[in-house]
């Protein structure tokens, strides 16, 4: 399991029993959420007072396997796609820990969001007296504005003081968390905005958001979403068709993001870029996924219950389904559909791991999604999920908590 029981049942009945306390933290904490915009649309993000302890080895052995995965990806990636400069330099790796292995469920190469939240997340729940004594961290904002500085200078960057944008649509429910990363990058001394992709502009060889020369794009906009309004985004296209302004994670990242590269890593596809070492680590890292076809189609409709039907293109979790929790005619009928349909993935379904947290009062069990963030090659922190819903995303009402590596596990 990746939370260490002993402190969490612990921590959890110190809270149980001292209720006062606990009405006072949430107080604090919904406050410090109100105040910092740690929102998910226009509500406050969902949270628990409990975070995810962690182990030093644990944490070692997360750290060691995405890193390794993400110089896996990279190598995949450039062959499939020739980029100039680093394909993925943003990563979020969901997994799961399975017989003390890392299992990795999926890659997010597009988009994905928390680094500005995270770190707000993590310093409010610092406060909380009872806390143990947790492992110092670099903040994930300040990792993400290193590697995008990295990949920069790797693709042609010269300047010293970059000017950057963060892209996404006026109204989307994450847009706190891209404010709390400009505001960071703001303060260490690199001008940064917020912009509608539709409001760039291309002019004389270079990409402006009003005055603004940009210098780097950080995309968080879906790729699809952006693709599909690319008249709109002419600006954006322009400058990126004149190779005139480095964007992460740039347009071609969205082949790791797909479901099916699992199915095509594990498949062996690549083995002619990898080591025996990195095979043999494949192997061990993903579980068996594959594309659904009409071949295939017998076998999953048996072994529902060691399944997950996923689309490709799934974002927020809308469409997963796990064939332990769906009924028979249910699972039937997705698995029709994605037959027909094409464009979706089956895979072993691995079991999703649980922690206890104080819920309003009481001591309640939640599914648990961890995910590591992988910025320029390099381990940056995990996010953790909780819901409960087994498909666990905070689109579908799920909450953060902090994930912290207690001191001095041996």
């Amino acid at each position: 399991m990746i939370c260490m029981p002993a402190i969490t049942e612990h921590y959890n009945d110190y809270l149980k029993n001292n209720p006062l306390l606990a009405g006072k933290m949430i107080s604090y904490v919904s406050s410090a959420y109100r105040d910092h915009e740690i929102m998910l649309g226009d509500k406050l993000l969902p949270f628990f007072l409990t975070p995810n302890f962690m182990s030093e080895s644990e944490e070692r052995l997360i750290k060691k396997s995405s890193e390794k995965m993400s110089e896996i990806l990279e190598k995949v990636g450039k062959q499939i796609k020739n980029v100039k400069g680093r394909l993925n330099t943003i990563n979020r790796m969901d997994f799961f820990i399975h017989e003390d292995k890392i299992k990795f469920i999926e890659f997010n190469t597009d988009s994905p969001s928390g680094a500005g939240r995270l770190d707000i997340i993590n310093d409010v729940y610092l406060k909380i007296p009872i806390m143990p004594e947790i492992e110092e961290t670099i903040g994930m904002r300040e990792s993400l504005l290193e590697a995008l500085l990295s990949s920069y200078k790797e693709w042609g960057g010269e300047k010293e003081k970059p000017n950057l944008v963060l892209i996404d649509w006026k109204d989307v429910k994450t847009i706190s968390d891209q404010k709390l990363v400009a505001e960071y990058f703001n303060e260490k001394g690199f001008r940064t905005v917020l912009a509608d992709p539709r409001e760039l502009v291309y002019k004389e060889g270079k990409l402006f958001f009003k005055d603004m020369e940009i210098d780097i794009v950080y995309k968080r906009v879906i790729i699809k979403e952006l693709l599909g309004k690319k008249e709109e985004c002419n600006g954006l296209f322009s400058a990126l068709s004149e190779d005139s302004v480095f964007m992460a994670n740039p347009l071609e990242s969205g082949i790791l993001g797909e479901k099916k590269i699992i199915s095509r890593m594990s498949s062996g596809e690549f083995d002619n870029l990898l080591n025996d070492e990195e095979k043999k680590f494949i192997k061990e890292s993903l579980p068996w996924t594959t594309e659904v076809s009409e071949d295939l189609k017998e076998k999953i409709l048996s072994e529902k219950n060691k399944l997950v039907l996923k689309p490709d293109e799934e974002y927020g979790g809308e469409g997963v389904t796990i064939g332990k929790n769906t009924p028979e005619e249910e699972w039937k009928n997705k698995v029709n559909k994605a037959v027909h349909e094409q464009g979706w993935v089956v895979q072993e379904y691995i079991e999703i791991p649980a922690i206890e947290v104080f819920d309003n009062g009481e001591i309640r069990k939640k599914f648990m999604n961890v995910s590591s963030f992988i910025f320029g090659g390099k381990y940056a922190g995990c996010m953790t999920r909780v819901s409960d819903d087994p498909v666990v995303n905070t689109s579908r009402g799920g909450g953060i908590i902090p994930t912290f590596v207690i001191k001095n596990d041996s």
